[in-house]
C-alpha cells in the first residue's frame, strides 16, 4: 500500500517540478546561469527578486540535478543546450508551449463538467486557438531543428533529401 500512495503522490506532486522549470525560464533564471557561475545573492540582485525566494528556487532545481552548487555558487549542469536559445538543442519553444497549456489543464475539470452541456468549440475562442497553435509550431520547430541535426550528424545517408525546413538545418550544422 505505502507503495502505490507514493506513487500517487509522486504523480500528483508532478506539477511542481514543471512550474519551477516554466517559471525559472520565464523570469529569466536560465539566462543569467547561462553565463556562468553567479552567487544566490547576485541572481537575486539581477532578478529583483527576494534573496529568500531565489535560494529556494535555486537548491530546488539543484535537487532536480538541472543546477548544481559548488559553495556559495550556482552554475548550470549538463543542461546548458537545453536553456540556449542559441542552441540547436534548445527546448525553450516547448517551455513557453507548456506555459500556455497548463491553463488547458488546470481547466480540464471545468471542460469535461460544461462539456455536457456545450459544443467543445463554444468553450474555445478563435484568440485562444491562434496562441495555442502557434505556441504548439514554436516547440515543436525548436524540437525538429535539433532533431534534424542530431540524426544527419549521426547517420549515413545515401540520399539526403531536403524539404522546405532544410536550408535551417544545414545552417545550424554549418
Amino acid at each position: 500500500m505505502k507503495e502505490r500512495t507514493e506513487k500517487v503522490r509522486n504523480l500528483i506532486n508532478g506539477y511542481k517540478s514543471s512550474y519551477l522549470l516554466i517559471a525559472s525560464v520565464r523570469i529569466g533564471l536560465f539566462d543569467i546561469l547561462l553565463s556562468g557561475s553567479n552567487t544566490c545573492e547576485r541572481i537575486s540582485g539581477l532578478l529583483g527578486i527576494k534573496y529568500e525566494i531565489i535560494e529556494l528556487i535555486l537548491n530546488a532545481l539543484v535537487a532536480l540535478g538541472l543546477v548544481e552548487k559548488k559553495e556559495s555558487y550556482y552554475s548550470l549542469t549538463d543542461f546548458k543546450d537545453i536553456f540556449s536559445k542559441d542552441s540547436a538543442y534548445s527546448q525553450l519553444g516547448y517551455v513557453n508551449y507548456a506555459w500556455d497549456m497548463t491553463e488547458k489543464w488546470r481547466n480540464l475539470e471545468n471542460l469535461l463538467i460544461n462539456s455536457k452541456k456545450y459544443d467543445i468549440q463554444e468553450i474555445e475562442n478563435k484568440e485562444n486557438n491562434e496562441k495555442r497553435i502557434r505556441t504548439f509550431l514554436e516547440a515543436m520547430n525548436a524540437n525538429a531543428v535539433s532533431q534534424g541535426i542530431y540524426l544527419v550528424k549521426n547517420y549515413k545517408f545515401e540520399k539526403l533529401l531536403l524539404g522546405p525546413q532544410g536550408n535551417l538545418v544545414q545552417a545550424a550544422i554549418g
